[in-house]
């Protein structure tokens, strides 16, 4: 197995790392030098079997992703480096496959190289936009969904009382804790929910409690910041101010999504 050290480990890890071999054949190497718009740089000094294994870098990482479905949180992501923008699809539909939505997608430029990097995780702990998501249109579809929403607030005069008004709606939730840190430019909370008490089922009695006093993982975990929109954010409506979501930590991305618009409702109605 390609991750034998953490199969036979008692520990746990925090990220596995790897560059696998981009190439399925001598075939595969010349035909992808012959689609390269600019000459190579440098003399490629890899031997064979660290440049080319059967399926090419697909196949490689494919059966990562397979061992990992055995390993799942004993590792807290799984990434791999890609040579070919074309793997990126194949690689994300076997997550997709196995309903596996934490992952991630980065991009690395140096010169005229450009390579891909992707990652997988199994437990709750997401990664905000900046860090999962790169905005190549090529790639569009086989992004990750956004971990962070931006709701703007044409009705707010100043960050102040945007903030004032997020504060008010968070205390009228039950069941959920807010840590507070303002900076010059923006005002951050990190939210805790114990369990969803906020949706409209929720109110009715409707949904099962799922969660517990001394229960460690929360239902939901997210910052919320109050700031001045930046591009491409701003509308043609040059709205000031907005509430930007993040989700950090959680299962269901219906109760992230939920949350924001419920407490987007509520800040409205107050301004």
């Amino acid at each position: 197995p390609i991750l034998q050290p953490l199969l036979t480990s008692s520990m746990n890890f925090d990220f596995t790392m790897c560059n696998p071999p981009f190439y399925s054949s001598a075939e595969d190497v010349s035909r992808s030098a012959e689609f390269k718009e600019l000459g190579p740089n440098a003399v490629c000094s890899g031997a064979e079997v660290e440049m080319m294994t059967p399926g090419g870098e697909t196949s490689f990482v494919a059966r990562i992703f397979s061992e990992s479905l055995q390993l799942t949180t004993k590792c807290r992501w799984y990434t791999s480096m890609l040579g070919k923008m074309s793997s990126i699809p194949d690689i994300v539909s076997l997550f997709r496959e196995h309903s596996v939505d934490n992952y991630a997608i980065t991009e690395f430029v140096q010169g005229q190289t450009r390579r891909w990097a992707i990652g997988w995780s199994f437990q709750d702990a997401r990664l905000p936009d900046t860090f999962a998501r790169i905005s190549n249109p090529t790639l569009q579809n086989v992004m990750p969904f956004r971990n962070t929403l931006h709701h703007a607030f044409p009705g707010a005069r100043s960050a102040d009382i945007l903030a004032s008004a997020l504060r008010n709606a968070l205390a009228l939730i039950n069941g959920v804790s807010v840590a507070s840190s303002t900076s010059e430019n923006s005002s951050t909370m990190l939210v805790h929910a114990r369990r969803n008490t906020w949706s409209r089922a929720a109110r009715r009695g409707r949904l099962p409690e799922l969660a517990c006093p001394d229960q460690e993982a929360p239902t939901l975990r997210c910052s919320i910041e109050c700031r001045e929109p930046s591009p491409p954010y701003i509308s043609k409506g040059n709205i000031p101010y907005e509430i930007v979501f993040t989700w950090v930590e959680g299962k269901d991305r219906l109760i992230f999504e939920s949350f924001a618009s419920h407490v987007s409702r509520k800040v409205t109605a107050t301004l």
